[in-house]
């Protein structure tokens, strides 16, 4: 096909992605293709994103569970929140670092009532105390 030639099919164009070269231990990835909408269209629907990432944030039923970076919900019954209340936030994670165990942080923001925000993290795999921001 003419790459200069007019599109007149409603289908979008399909993306071929080679392979990655395989090598005597096995790996590589198979031939397969992508929707080229899918590609350049700068965005990702829902049930191509892990649920953290997702437009509704997951519930959280213990906000001391290792997560990775991403958004939550919790609400009254959810362990570990900084106050029995209704919250959104999210979680950023630098991961395990060897020899010194987790590190992530958090920030809650309280959905009803004094809408109040707070964060923690978490060092060498501990929790830190939640901190009210002022």
């Amino acid at each position: 096909m003419n790459p200069i030639a007019r599109r007149t099919s409603s289908t979008p164009p399909r993306a071929i992605v080679p392979s990655a070269p395989r090598s005597t231990g096995g790996g590589g990835v198979a031939p397969h293709t992508h929707s080229a909408t899918a590609i350049v269209s700068g965005e990702l629907p829902d049930d191509r994103l892990p649920t953290r990432l997702q437009t509704t944030a997951p519930y959280m039923s213990d906000l001391d569970t290792p997560m990775d970076t991403g958004f939550w919900s919790a609400d009254t019954a959810t362990l570990n929140t900084p106050a029995a209340s209704f919250w959104l936030g999210q979680t950023v994670s630098i991961g395990f670092v060897p020899g010194f165990g987790d590190f992530r942080t958090q920030i809650a923001h309280e959905r009803d009532g004094a809408a109040r925000v707070y964060h923690r993290s978490q060092i060498a795999g501990t929790w830190t105390a939640w901190v009210q921001f002022t």
